[in-house]
């Protein structure tokens, strides 16, 4: 571990901790450059260092220019990467104070590797075409000024700027990047980075203050999600159980025609619309109800009335009392008055004559009901 930094964990100080983290955080990066190429402080090591306010004017001048547009490097679009905005920050310090060239100090320079490591795991499985790749491109230069100035970000899982990462990962990988991208969501996490952008200077409380911004937005739309989604189940439910009751009415309709043999009308009339009848019987009262039972019992009258040997004043006044029934059923699944008045006329009809012309009219009224 770095001297100065033990030296502040011994005193007590401040934030100590996080500095004797991030120290180990470089020596775990200096052991991964180890026999690699490459500018490790961001400058020749003989250069001076770069004055703190030199680099802050750096990033804020390439936070202000904004995020360049991705590239088309061999046929695949790429986007900036954090090595990129390093080069660009040396470009900037090479253009300031005489004109002397001046490298990052080696903590910086390792934060800013640091920062780019954690992009690359981020990025590793984003398509380069994604709505996400683009927004974390865009706030490669605000969490690099956010790690220069304070190593708990390295160190401190409740770090704003961590936390409002965070959540705009779980937040793409929840709601946007599938083909029912949300795009509301969308609009949000757009907000978002904009405002990180624009807004960030020093105080990492732009964070904090849009994390909980996005936190509530998000916590809204999975309560309408969780909302949609029960309604959803129980419509699914619905379905399900109209269908059961569907199926237990036809069964027991067949069952009781396969024993007679009424009149077409008649028939057309108890498998359509009394089956349907009976069905929300079933769905809305249960088996065992009065009124499914009495819509049950329906069925077996109706056919006994076209039953051979009983007299016509016999079945005429049975018919009179299964009248209430009949109107009750068909009105509860939505029929008109009207057209239930004709199907009962016509029906009557079969039950006085049962002739041909009958037979017509009492079937031509049934199929009205059908329809």
């Amino acid at each position: 571990v770095a001297a100065p930094a033990a030296a502040k964990v011994a005193a007590g100080e401040p934030g100590s901790t996080d500095l004797l983290s991030f120290d180990t955080l470089r020596e775990l990066l200096a052991g991964r450059r180890h026999g690699a190429a490459g500018d490790a402080l961001g400058g020749d090591a003989e250069q001076p260092v770069a004055a703190e306010p030199d680099v802050d004017a750096a990033l804020a001048a390439l936070q202000q220019r904004g995020t360049a547009a991705p590239m088309q490097i061999g046929g695949r679009l790429v986007h900036r990467s954090v090595a990129d905005v390093k080069r660009e920050i040396l470009a900037q310090l090479r253009t300031r104070g005489d004109g002397a060239r001046t490298r990052l100090s080696a903590p910086d320079s390792d934060a800013i590797d640091l920062v780019g490591f954690l992009f690359d795991h981020l990025l590793a499985e984003q398509q380069p075409t994604s709505l996400t790749h683009g927004l974390l491109t865009q706030l490669q230069v605000p969490l690099i000024k956010v790690a220069l100035k304070d190593k708990g970000f390295f160190t401190q899982r409740n770090h704003p700027a961590r936390q409002l990462l965070n959540a705009l990962m779980e937040t793409s990988e929840l709601w946007v990047e599938d083909e029912g991208q949300d795009a509301a969501v969308v609009d949000k996490m757009r907000w978002v980075v904009d405002r990180v952008s624009q807004d960030f200077n020093s105080d990492t409380a732009v964070f904090g203050r849009l994390f909980e911004d996005l936190s509530r937005h998000m916590g809204g739309l999975k309560k309408k999600a969780d909302v949609a989604e029960r309604h959803y189940v129980e419509a699914a439910r619905g379905r399900e159980k109209l269908e059961l009751a569907r199926e237990a009415a036809s069964a027991n309709v067949k069952q009781r025609l396969d024993r007679a043999d009424p009149p077409t009308a008649v028939r057309t009339l108890l498998e359509s619309a009394w089956t349907d009848a009976l069905a929300l019987s079933f769905l809305r009262q249960g088996y065992e109800h009065p009124q499914t039972k009495e819509r049950l019992e329906f069925i077996d009258r109706l056919i006994e009335l076209f039953g051979h040997g009983r007299p016509l004043p016999e079945r005429r006044f049975e018919l009179q009392k299964l009248r209430p029934v009949f109107e009750e059923g068909l009105a509860a699944i939505g029929h008109h008055d009207e057209t239930v008045a004709k199907a009962w006329a016509d029906i009557a009809r079969l039950v006085e004559e049962a002739g041909d012309e009958s037979a017509h009219a009492a079937a031509t009224t049934v199929r009205k009901l059908v329809e």
